[in-house]
């Protein structure tokens, strides 16, 4: 264990001070303006949308699209806005719903939990934002596609491309059932022994489960083919389609709503986890045990020499087989290609 008063970093990327109250560090004013600058360049998407001759830089003219400023106020830009001001508080709400139903039983709370320093903007990027970012473009792609599947064939381009965006608007509050779920079991170190005596992490389950794969990766790939049947157009060649679905997967889809989740992410970490987070670890204290997690570096030493040694033995012998191995398969690679090329082959040796 960490000697009572240092600090260490834990797994998540929080500092742990040996508190059993978690709490979260509000950003500084430099901190806050990394923050929205981040959020900006993540959102350049609007820049081809709202700036009508932005995608005429990046696109042929037979590519691009044209919107009416209502339909960019009242579709676009006022949605977006009232969803940072609501996302944060839903997700709240939403996710204190979801793990009040969820049964914890054999598991156990650690007693000292940590804190998350906002002012640490990548480490708050790579533990918590990527993870709202992700799941937010697999759902925005996946509902996409269910929208370009039973769009009416005479509602193309320009309409199949905005109706997307507007749905894409209300995806923040779709993934209120995952991502801050995800951040409150993280942070609420809610842990269980298994049947092997290995001690697992709530939250870190999660983190590796299947559905944020499938979310992910087959997003992703449902977005590629809308974005290529969005950008498809017989008289482009190949690779020019190519490039065209690349750039509206990458403005139109990537860096249109990545921004809002920054900011989304931004308001509700620093208003609103940190009492979600302690909420549940109170009332699972009234259940569960409170435990330590215990590392012991003080194990005689001949444990260690004796891993050390074998472990030496095992690599040293897997080394030499494997050096053999390949020897041999070159030798064997270079005959067969002696033979086709100059016993059979256009170099055959008179």
């Amino acid at each position: 264990m960490i000697p009572e008063g240092q600090e260490s970093k834990s797994e998540n990327g929080n500092t742990s001070k040996n508190s059993t109250i978690y709490s979260v560090q509000k950003p500084s004013a430099s901190a806050l303006l990394g923050y929205i600058s981040a959020a900006m360049i993540m959102s350049l998407g609007y820049s081809l949308i709202i700036i009508d001759f932005a995608d005429t830089l990046l696109l042929p003219d037979q590519a691009t699209f044209s919107f009416l400023l209502e339909e960019q106020i009242w579709g676009l830009i006022v949605p977006n806005l009232l969803m940072i001001i609501i996302a944060p508080i839903v997700w709240l709400k939403v996710s204190g719903a979801v793990l009040a139903f969820r049964s914890y039983s054999d598991h156990y709370i650690e007693a000292e939990t940590n804190v998350t320093d906002l002012n640490d903007i990548w480490s708050v990027f790579k533990n918590k934002i990527l993870s709202g970012i992700s799941a937010n473009i697999g759902f925005t792609f996946i509902i996409a596609y269910l929208i370009y599947f039973f769009l009416p064939e005479d509602l193309t381009g320009n309409d199949a491309l905005f109706l997307s965006i507007m749905v894409m608007q209300l995806v923040p509050l779709v993934i209120s059932v995952l991502v801050p779920v995800n951040w409150v079991l993280n942070d609420s170190l809610i842990r269980y022994e298994d049947e092997k005596g290995l001690v697992h992490d709530v939250g870190e389950d999660m983190n590796k489960g299947l559905l944020r794969k499938f979310i992910g990766i087959g997003g992703l790939i449902l977005g590629l083919d809308v974005c290529y049947q969005l950008a498809f157009n017989s008289e482009f060649t190949f690779i020019l389609n190519w490039y065209i679905t690349g750039i509206y997967f990458v403005f139109f889809f990537i860096l249109l709503s990545s921004g809002t989740i920054v900011l989304i992410s931004l308001i509700y970490l620093s208003q609103f986890h940190e009492s979600g987070v302690n909420f549940l670890r109170a009332r699972l204290a009234k259940e569960l045990p409170v435990a330590r997690t215990i590392v012991d570096y003080n194990l005689p030493s001949a444990i260690k020499e004796g891993m050390v040694s074998i472990g030496e033995k095992q690599a040293g012998t897997r080394n030499a087989a494997f050096i053999v191995l390949i020897i041999a398969a070159l030798i064997i690679l270079a005959l067969c290609e002696y033979y086709i090329l100059f016993e059979i082959g256009p170099f055959t040796l008179m």
